[in-house]
């Protein structure tokens, strides 16, 4: 296994390196699909459905352009189809310019970039970057795959003329079962040619790979690791980036500072915002919803989402949460939905007794609520809360005192590097009581600065109840009760689907090891965070029916 704390070349261990690229990783971006049509017939085409051989009319382009920098995003990303056999492709260029993108980028097979002039033409409208797709390293594999005579050669030249050009050239491979044991030759081949950046995206079960090619295509990842990883070695070479695109994050253990950051999922959305948005409105979908599920990078999203959707509609969140300061703001669907999880507890995060006093009169079920409190401080709790409280949060030396002095009262410790000492006096006087509680992070920077590694957590929790907690780190571990967030309603009370989607990739974004599989806690324990996964690996992972 590939060691996250090794050395590279560069003297940077393979997660400092992940994180000095964090900032391109969740980078604002607007995807903007400029053709329904191809000239290459990729065997794995996922798009395969919206192909009708249309363009899309060069005004809807420039909105979607527009919208994008509306909503703040800084890299324009212009894809299809093939985007660059739309008549207008270099007006849509010079339109992602003028709107003020600092980064504009193609995702192209790279065949029209053969043409001299094309690719003159496209550089002085304002192409920064192209990503090449190249699924071989030979014209025999490589056009076998894209279904085109000469498309190897073509997209060769088209690479070729942009870095004559000056611009920034990627490559990225479809990895199926019939590349996938070249994947290193591929590698190599393209780093002889000067690109230093790839992505390597994960067949997906969408298209004609599926309905049609499954047979020739799908392999299976666990027979194959040792190839994948023989590639992805290839990125502790100096000047490298390898992402991986859609690969589920088990299927990298030994080369987890290389799973894909969580905020991918935002850019996935906001591709299939209408499905997901339909689905929540009105249950129906999404359309691929079915027998492919269990191949999808988005599974455990969907399940989550699907769960999050029922429980509101049905009134059946154990636990509310909600900041004060929301409290004010909530729309009068959204205090309506609250209301309608008549049986859950009200976590309240509030600077104090008073600012929660008073978020509890705003609240239309305050009234009868059992309370997790998260104060900043306990100090002058008046009786009224106090009687209703069955969980504070403790945070601070100065609240654990308080907190014990309410002997009806479970008392919950975020464990991190900032509270160790916190949890482990609060667990030498009163360890029937003390409930610790892991975080998730939204940036994997975040969990290297803010979280202790695997053994000063199983050295705290060992013999303690806790929540977010791997079970081999902490027997006593249990999932928690599943959360309403307040904060992702919409005003009308339905769920808004990219703030659910912020809250999924920094709260509830969890994986575990394949190995897990056979653990007698698999039924409780859902691994750890996303993140924590990415800075310690799945190394750490203990599962007792593991073979």
């Amino acid at each position: 296994m590939s060691d996250t704390r090794a050395a590279l070349p560069d003297g940077r261990t393979p997660v400092e390196a992940v994180v000095a690229r964090e900032s391109a990783a969740t980078e604002e971006r607007q995807w903007v699909r400029l053709t329904r049509r191809c000239n290459n017939h990729c065997l794995f085409c996922h798009d395969t459905d919206r192909h009708d051989g249309t363009a899309v009319p060069l005004e809807q382009v420039s909105a979607e352009i527009r919208a994008g920098r509306e909503r703040g995003a800084t890299r324009l990303v212009l894809s299809g189809g093939e985007p660059t056999i739309h008549p207008a492709f270099l007006d849509a260029v010079a339109l992602g310019r003028r709107a003020g993108y600092r980064w504009v980028q193609a995702i192209s097979n790279g065949r029209m970039f053969a043409y001299d002039l094309f690719t003159r033409r496209a550089v002085a409208a304002g192409l920064d970057e192209a990503t090449i797709s190249m699924h071989g390293h030979t014209a025999e594999l490589h056009d076998a795959l894209a279904g085109a005579p000469g498309a190897f050669a073509q997209g060769l030249r088209g690479l070729r003329n942009l870095q004559a050009a000056g611009r920034v050239v990627s490559v990225d491979v479809v990895v199926c079962r019939p590349n996938v044991r070249h994947l290193a030759d591929i590698l190599r081949f393209f780093l002889g040619l000067g690109v230093r950046e790839f992505d390597l995206l994960h067949l997906v079960p969408f298209g004609r790979a599926f309905e049609e090619r499954r047979a020739d295509l799908v392999y299976d990842p666990r027979a194959e690791r040792a190839h994948v990883l023989e590639a992805l070695e290839l990125a502790k070479l100096p000047g490298v980036h390898v992402w991986t695109n859609r690969w589920p994050a088990p299927l990298l253990e030994g080369a987890e500072h290389l799973i894909q950051d969580p905020h991918k999922i935002l850019d996935e959305l906001r591709g299939t915002f209408e499905g997901f948005s339909a689905y929540l409105e009105t249950g129906d979908g999404p359309e691929c919803r079915g027998e492919r599920c269990g191949r999808c990078f988005l599974d455990g999203f969907c399940r989550a989402l699907f769960d999050a959707r029922e429980r509101l509609l049905a009134g059946t969140f154990p636990v509310v949460a909600v900041a004060a300061p929301e409290a004010a703001a909530l729309g009068a669907g959204a205090r309506a939905a609250v209301e309608r999880q008549s049986g859950a507890a009200l976590r309240l995060r509030a600077t104090g007794p008073a600012e929660a006093e008073g978020s509890l009169r705003i609240l239309p079920r305050g009234g009868s609520a059992d309370l997790h409190l998260d104060l900043a401080t306990l100090d002058g709790l008046p009786p009224s809360l106090a009687r209703r409280t069955r969980r504070a949060v403790v945070r601070r030396e100065e609240a654990l005192d308080p907190a014990l002095a309410l002997p009806h009262v479970q008392v919950e410790v975020p464990l991190e590097r900032a509270t160790a000492g916190l949890a482990r006096r609060a667990l030498a006087l009163a360890p029937e009581r003390v409930v610790l509680r892991m975080s998730g992070r939204s940036l994997l920077s975040e969990t290297l600065t803010a979280d202790l590694d695997p053994a000063e957590v199983a050295a705290i929790a060992s013999g303690a109840r806790a929540e977010w907690i791997a079970a081999c780190l902490a027997p006593g571990a249990a999932e928690p009760a599943a959360t309403l967030e307040a904060a992702t309603l919409r005003p009308g009370g339905g769920l808004d689907l990219l703030a659910w989607a912020e809250h999924y990739v920094r709260d509830l974004y969890r994986t575990r090891s394949l190995r897990c599989e056979g653990c007698s806690a698999a039924g409780r324990c859902g691994g750890a965070h996303v993140n924590y996964v990415r800075a310690h690996g799945f190394g750490w992972m203990r599962p007792d029916g593991a073979a």
